[in-house]
């Protein structure tokens, strides 16, 4: 199955699918970046803001992508920036494609896929994943590993929604409300801002040291065997 690495500065994003499918997706990576690039140059503020803000409605698709997410999870607009442009990507490749940009993942196919967890040097990275099929958002955010701003602590939130953007934006929030003075507070603060997020999202999962939460509808989760090989690198 083609697949390949797509690297447009900070934008590192592996697809893996059908030829045509991958083609059209990495095209789309670049097309999307160099939007988001040249809107920033004209209002670099919105690289910045950790709160929602308004955008124009004739802002490119991947900036009111960004900010109608960042809006539904109460941050700002870059903690989007990943899934909407894996979304795009996958949407405009179509079936069967897998855009994955730095963990932040949207899943376009008509097969089932299992999408791993990879937490580092926790005991549960590479160990198990999850079931997914059709137009699928996965995406996860962590206060220690990564460089994602975030003012939580957890080890991940995995967040599963429809769009990619949206996974993202609440992977962050959820990941912010992941404090207290022990993990056992810690996991319990960030399940109740999955509860609130449920609707917008349909499943999180929370781990915090040897703990794990979960809210909302998991996909299967399955034990994941054999070793992930590195993509064929394109850079931009």
């Amino acid at each position: 199955m083609p697949e390949v690495r797509v690297v447009v500065w900070e934008t590192d994003v592996t697809i893996k699918g059908d030829e045509t499918p991958v083609r059209v997706a990495a095209e789309a990576v670049r097309r999307y970046r160099g939007e988001l690039d040249r809107y920033l140059r004209k209002r670099p503020w919105f690289a910045s803001m950790l709160r929602p803000v308004d955008v124009e409605p004739e802002a490119p698709e991947v900036v009111v992508r960004m900010a109608e997410a960042a809006e539904a999870a109460g941050v700002g607009p870059l903690a989007a920036v990943a899934g909407a442009i894996s979304e795009l990507a996958a949407r405009d490749g179509g079936p069967d494609v897998i855009v994955d940009n730095g963990g932040d993942i949207q899943v376009n196919s008509s097969d089932e896929v299992v999408v791993g967890l990879y937490l580092g040097d926790h005991p549960l990275s590479g160990r198990v994943g999850f079931e997914v099929k059709g137009f699928v958002g996965v995406c996860t955010s962590s206060g220690r590993l990564g460089h994602s701003l975030s003012f939580g602590r957890a080890d991940a939130v995995t967040v599963f929604a429809r769009r990619a953007s949206v996974a993202d934006a609440f992977a962050t929030a959820i990941c912010n409300a992941a404090v207290g003075p022990d993990d056992e507070t810690a996991v319990f603060n960030a399940l109740e801002r999955a509860d609130e997020a449920l609707g917008d999202v349909e499943g999180v999962l929370v781990v915090v040291g040897d703990l794990v939460g979960r809210a909302g509808r998991l996909p299967r989760m399955v034990n994941v065997e054999g070793e992930v090989k590195p993509a064929r690198l394109e850079t931009v």
